[in-house]
């Protein structure tokens, strides 16, 4: 494309032509030389504002060089211009969703399936808005309708998946799983999800199995490895489980809480309680948010320390925070903060209220 554009250059110097120009743009925007191939587009469109094609490659690279009011009035002129081209306001959606006008892409998108009923990718679209939407009847018509028209589309068979692990329908979404590792073996996404349905299903070996591939794939993963953690503590194999959770935690650059929570139930049942503690509180400084770990973490220095102050302001901020979560739990820690109280009264002892 150099050389091409070395030529061009100099055929243009000597007469300066239309199919030269466009050919030079073309060579530019193969060699991501945007700016170069959008001058050359905006002085074909002063001459020929009617040239569709030219505008809509135009538009098209104002997107790629961050310019998205001006590509969406190309795309909005477009539209107008030829109202039966779905793909005009299929671009101008795309445009839109970069803006986050949300209602515009939408509207964009419904457009472009009117014109044309079979555009898989605005359907594609219309499926992810209306799934962020929550709106449940539109997400399953638009589902059905891309499915019917190509039942191997990766992306609709995905979004499909999601909506039955979301539903904690598993089986169901395993035959969709298979189908699209079949199209295209080795995705991160087919085999983690995998992973985590057998893994909801209590099929720990296939669950293993799967893990370990999407953590192969992907060798920063470190969510593979904090689920290749539970699957080892499931079947008991603690040394691995160990390796596996530290691993998740050593690789992991967002939270790791999850790891560190495995490690504290690791401890937990090797009765390693002064060890577990410390992980539990690794986890909730990671993710003040994990639940899970606060109410173990409370459990733990219930049971280890004679001082039941500790334990006592951590189920308080258990039930503060996170009473709805599981009602289990938080009927288990109003007991323990009632029973703490009775006995600092009966012992004539204060409790540390903060």
């Amino acid at each position: 494309y150099r050389k091409a554009i070395n030529s061009l250059n100099k055929s243009l110097s000597i007469e300066n032509t239309e199919r030269a120009n466009l050919l030079l743009a073309k060579c530019y925007q193969k060699t991501r030389s945007y700016k170069d191939a959008i001058l050359i587009y905006e002085k074909i469109i002063e001459k020929q504002p009617q040239n569709l094609l030219v505008s809509y490659q135009l538009a098209k690279l104002y997107i790629k060089e961050k310019k998205v009011k001006n590509a969406i009035e190309i795309f909005k002129t477009l539209s107008i211009t030829d109202k039966k081209n779905a793909n005009y306001s299929y671009q101008l959606g795309l445009a839109y969703a970069r803006t986050r006008k949300r209602g515009d892409m939408i509207d964009s998108f419904l457009d472009c399936y009117e014109k044309d009923s079979t555009h898989l990718n605005a359907i594609y679209q219309l499926t992810n808005c209306y799934i962020s939407l929550k709106d449940q009847d539109s997400t399953a018509l638009f589902l059905k309708k891309g499915l019917a028209l190509n039942p191997n589309h990766i992306n609709l068979n995905k979004l499909k998946i999601n909506q039955f692990y979301r539903k904690k329908e598993y089986k169901n979404a395993i035959p969709f799983l298979n189908k699209i590792d079949s199209l295209n073996p080795q995705d991160h996404f087919t085999n983690k999800m995998l992973g985590k349905c057998h893994y909801k299903l209590e099929q720990f070996e296939l669950a293993k199995k799967k893990f370990k591939v999407a953590a192969r794939i992907d060798r920063e993963d470190y969510k593979s490895y904090e689920y290749l953690g539970h699957v080892s503590m499931a079947l008991k194999e603690y040394k691995q489980a160990r390796f596996n959770y530290l691993h998740s935690t050593i690789i992991g650059k967002k939270k790791r809480d999850e790891g560190f929570y495995g490690l504290g139930m690791l401890n937990l049942q090797m009765n390693k309680r002064s060890e577990g503690i410390t992980m539990f509180t690794r986890a909730i400084k990671e993710n003040r948010n994990n639940y899970k770990a606060l109410y173990q973490l409370a459990l733990t220095e219930d049971s280890f320390y004679k001082d039941k102050n500790i334990a006592y302001k951590h189920y308080k901020d258990f039930i503060e925070k996170f009473r709805a979560k599981d009602k289990d739990l938080a009927n288990f820690s109003k007991r323990r903060i009632s029973e703490i109280k009775k006995e600092y009264f009966l012992k004539n002892q204060t409790l540390k209220e903060n």
